[in-house]
């Protein structure tokens, strides 16, 4: 043992070479080719505790040399050129656990203490005292936690600081141990394209995610983060940046060297007010924006019309690069105005058209006609159109149109209709020409189409009336039929039966329609196997009235099986009443009203079941074997019950007849029980409730089924 500066013995040593060597619960274990530790017995393999400065044997031994160890998950481990551990067989490798006398002393070892946002760090576990769990701890990890000894890789995504805990734990207890990791943040960079024109220079900064850093520029190599750059032609340009040891992703950007053009635009010229004239701007370079002034039109070509002289501008960019503005001049002359009426007259009348220019002193030319006077007179038989152009300073007015609407008296028409009782209408007048003026009485609407909502019969008129045409009228006769009224009657019947649905109308002569069904007739017959709803219709003189529904409710029929427990039957039905039948003269047993009965004389015996008004009667039940003399008999069992194709009675050792009857008293086999055990073939019966009935000095009953 080397304490930093001296060697000492461990007691007297051992007898032999040692070839392995590990810590273990607080102890040293020695393995080698030795059969002595201190003069203590110890094959192979041997204990030191430095507490108390001993040594002790690990049970009997190795029977052959100890040439490795180790410990893994607390458990010592060792290896060597032996067949047997502690007397056992242990072919060259043997395990050895012990419960640990003290707790763990956490330790832990890092590839690193700090790294940048994405990267990972390892960390391993170097606890002493031999612990057997471990509880690892990597909050702002990607894997915040871990059981195994060595945590292998742990990558955090984000920066900051963060403390790494391990727990290391053996069966004596538990020691923390916590180192803490600083996550730097990798950085980013970028900058904003720039674009110049011809001549000009660009500034670059560069724009850190976080300051603090250096900046390397390429092409150039500057490591300033403002740089001023006047290239001739387009040129890329890219900056990357250092923080705390962590170099971001280059930043790729570029400046664009844009051409500046040159500008030219149309001569100018005279137009009349009014008037429009082309103006076109030429650059030596397509693709830019125009922007003309007065106006602010954005196109090269643009069409004006100035009020007065006007001088207009036009500038032009490119890709940020403005060229010299151009000019040019309209010069404007005044056009004059002019106004003209449209008139409406009846056929045969003469209209007259004026025409009212805004200055005077200028020369006027209708069409058709050629007049040139401010006004004409006009005697169209149809309707027709006249223009007039004023001319003033050789500038002429734009030309006018007015149209003499030539109008025949007025006709209108309403029709007459039949409407059902709380029904509205719309009445709608048909003229023979558009443009005059509907009023209706009574009401006094005066629109072409009116909504009414009469009550009984009423005559309706419309006057329709044309400027300088007399009146035209017409009447419309609305006819006010009754809705009828329709009523059905709900049903109640049980499950099988027929309901007689009836509808009965306010009014007869009307059709009827059901549904479901599409029935016709007054009166239908159905038989739902559900409660369920039907509804008909009447229609009367075209009015239809509401739909009555009628409720057909379906009561069920009750189950009519009987349960025969010897010789008490009992109605399967539950919450009905009952009645049980002699089925000899088919008349009722007095008394027999319960669910359960048990008759007092051997026979055939049903029960008549009332569920809710729905009456059913059950098959015949045969009750044989009653007497007091078959209180003593012994007890016969029948098996297998229900039966394919054989049953099997056990009786007495004493011979005994028997025979199978029907659910009717009908016998179908008879024979004789000689055994204790009597098989009997069924196979030929149909499936259903059979009774085995012995005889002789044992009269006993039997209820089996055949499926």
């Amino acid at each position: 043992m080397y304490d930093g500066s001296d060697w000492t013995p461990l007691g007297t040593g051992v007898d032999s070479y040692v070839r392995a060597i590990h810590e273990y619960n607080g102890n040293l274990i020695v393995g080698g080719d030795f059969n002595t530790a201190s003069g203590t017995s110890a094959n192979k393999i041997a204990k030191w505790n430095p507490n108390s400065s001993t040594w002790s044997a690990m049970g009997t031994g190795m029977n052959g040399y100890v040439k490795s160890a180790s410990v893994y998950n607390g458990t010592f481990y060792a290896g060597g050129d032996f067949t047997t551990a502690d007397g056992l067989s242990r072919d060259f490798i043997a395990s050895w656990y012990e419960t640990p006398s003290v707790p763990p002393v956490a330790n832990m070892n890092s590839s690193a203490n700090s790294a940048c946002a994405g990267s990972c760090i390892s960390f391993s576990d170097n606890s002493s005292n031999s612990p057997a769990s471990w509880t690892w701890s990597f909050p702002g990890a990607t894997v915040t936690s871990s059981s195994a000894q060595n945590s292998g890789s742990i990558c955090y995504s984000a920066a900051g600081n963060y403390t790494v805990t391990l727990e290391a734990c053996n069966s004596s207890g538990c020691d923390i141990t916590t180192q803490n990791i600083t996550i730097n943040s990798t950085p980013s960079v970028s900058f904003v394209n720039q674009t110049i024109c011809e001549g000009e220079t660009a500034i670059l900064t560069a724009s850190p995610s976080t300051g603090g850093g250096s900046f390397v520029w390429t092409p150039g190599g500057a490591t300033t983060q403002t740089i001023s750059v006047n290239p001739s032609v387009t040129t890329n340009y890219s900056v990357t940046y250092t923080l705390n040891g962590c170099v971001s992703a280059a930043f790729n950007g570029s400046v664009t060297v844009n051409e500046v053009p040159t500008l030219t635009v149309t001569s100018g010229t005279t137009i009349c007010s009014g008037n429009s004239v082309n103006l076109t701007a030429t650059p030596s370079l397509a693709g830019g924006n125009f922007s003309w002034s007065p106006g602010g039109q954005t196109s090269g070509s643009v069409l004006v019309s100035p009020s007065s002289n006007t001088t207009y501008v036009v500038s032009y960019e490119l890709n940020g690069c403005s060229a010299a503005d151009a000019s040019t001049t309209i010069n404007v002359n005044t056009t004059p105005t002019l106004i003209v009426s449209d008139q409406t007259i009846c056929n045969g009348s003469t209209a007259t058209l004026s025409a009212t220019p805004s200055s005077g002193g200028g020369s006027f030319l209708w069409s058709p006609g050629g007049e040139t006077t401010s006004s004409i007179d006009v005697s169209p038989t149809a309707t027709s159109n006249y223009s007039v152009v004023y001319t003033l300073n050789a500038c002429p007015s734009t030309t006018e149109n007015a149209t003499v609407t030539v109008i025949a008296a007025p006709d209108v028409t309403i029709n007459d209709a039949i409407i059902c009782e709380g029904e509205d209408i719309t009445i709608s007048a048909v003229i023979s020409d558009a443009g005059g003026a509907y009023f209706w009485s009574p009401g006094g609407e005066t629109s072409s189409s009116i909504t009414v909502f009469p009550s009984s019969d009423i005559t309706y008129t419309v006057t329709y009336t044309i400027t300088g045409c007399p009146p035209a009228t017409d009447d419309a006769v609305i006819t006010v039929n009754e809705t009828p009224t329709v009523t059905v009657n709900d049903e109640l019947i049980c499950a099988g039966e027929t309901a007689n649905l009836i509808a009965n109308p306010s009014i007869s002569g009307g059709t009827f329609l059901w549904s479901p069904g599409g029935e016709t007739t007054n009166t239908i017959d159905v038989s739902p196997v559900a409660s369920d709803s039907y509804s008909v219709v009447y229609t009367l003189n075209g009015c239809e009235s509401n739909a009555a529904v009628s409720s057909v409710t379906v009561n069920p029929m009750p189950d009519n099986s009987v349960l025969q427990n010897g010789f008490e039957l009992s109605a399967v039905q539950n919450s009905a009443t009952y009645q049980w039948l002699d089925c000899a003269l088919y008349i009722p047993v007095s008394g027999a009203t319960s669910q359960s009965f048990t008759p007092s004389s051997n026979g055939s015996y049903a029960v008549e079941i009332n569920l809710n008004g729905c009456v059913d009667t059950s098959d015949c039940n045969v009750v044989a074997g009653l007497g007091t003399e078959n209180q003593l008999l012994p007890s016969l069992l029948l098996y297998p019950n229900p039966a394919n194709d054989v049953i099997h009675v056990i009786g007495s050792e004493n011979a005994l007849g028997y025979r199978i009857l029907d659910l009717q008293g009908k016998i179908l086999l008879q024979g004789v029980l000689y055994d204790v055990i009597t098989p009997i073939n069924i196979e030929h019966l149909a499936d259903g409730i059979y009774i085995l009935e012995t005889s002789g000095w044992s009269l006993q009953t039997i209820q089996f089924v055949k499926q």
